[in-house]
């Protein structure tokens, strides 16, 4: 349970209690019950371990420690304030259009829903998505036809000027057809692969696998015939939230 001296909302009804001078009349302007506030004030002190308020006197009186906690609670709230409207005001002030490099295929899935998410937020981002073609950091100057504003791809992170986030490992999985396997069995070791035919995506973003690696042990993976492709580019796309 959240202790009420973490709740800004508990630091509020106080300084309420105080401002109007006792807990009827903040409760009337709060349209809440008093005994909500009382136990406010009831749970602060006992987890302060000093009493804010000078019980059964009216009008209603603040402790020396009432008097400190006030101070600083009404500057806490004002900031907290503050911060809320600068955030606000900066949120609003964010518009314009974002183009973003994506390996082709993992749009849909992968970074479609998460701009859609971000664009909630801030509906006056546009963003244009283009297919990567080549390494995800040497689009940033490489790329013909537009300047590109964010990349996303596979490998290390780049260095020099730069700024690059690690998301993670992707994991590709070799795999064959049940036919496949129905002719010519199971593979089970890199090795055997010497006497099948293997297919093979290459491209701009990422290069021909070479080697395979299971439990920390790498193996060299040669084949007795390979086929090569590339993913088809695909055209550009571009979507807004109004």
């Amino acid at each position: 349970m959240t202790a009420r001296t973490n709740d800004l909302e508990c630091w509020k009804l106080f300084c309420l209690v105080v401002e109007k001078q006792g807990l009827n009349a903040a409760a009337d302007f709060a349209d809440i019950e008093p005994s909500r506030l009382s136990r406010v004030i009831n749970s602060l002190e006992a987890e302060l371990g000093s009493p804010l308020l000078v019980h059964n006197r009216r009008p209603l009186q603040t402790t020396s420690f009432g008097d400190q906690a006030y101070a600083m609670a009404k500057a806490l709230l004002a900031q907290h304030a503050l911060m809320l409207e600068t955030l606000k005001d900066d949120k609003d002030r964010m518009e314009g259009l974002i183009t973003l490099a994506i390996p082709a295929g993992i749009g849909p899935l992968f970074v479609t829903p998460q701009l859609l998410e971000f664009q909630q937020i801030f509906p006056k981002i546009e963003f244009e998505l283009i297919t990567l073609t080549s390494k995800a950091e040497e689009v940033f100057y490489n790329h013909p036809e537009k300047v590109v504003h964010v990349s996303i791809g596979y490998g290390v992170p780049g260095t020099g000027d730069i700024v690059s986030r690690y998301s993670g490992k992707m994991e590709f999985i070799p795999c064959c057809s049940p036919s496949y396997i129905k002719k010519h069995g199971h593979i089970v070791d890199p090795s055997e692969c010497a006497v099948h035919t293997g297919l093979s995506y290459t491209g701009g973003t990422r290069t021909k696998t070479q080697e395979l690696q299971n439990g920390g042990v790498v193996k060299q993976l040669k084949w007795k015939k390979s086929l090569s492709f590339l993913c088809p580019r695909l055209s550009s796309m571009r979507f807004c939230t109004q």
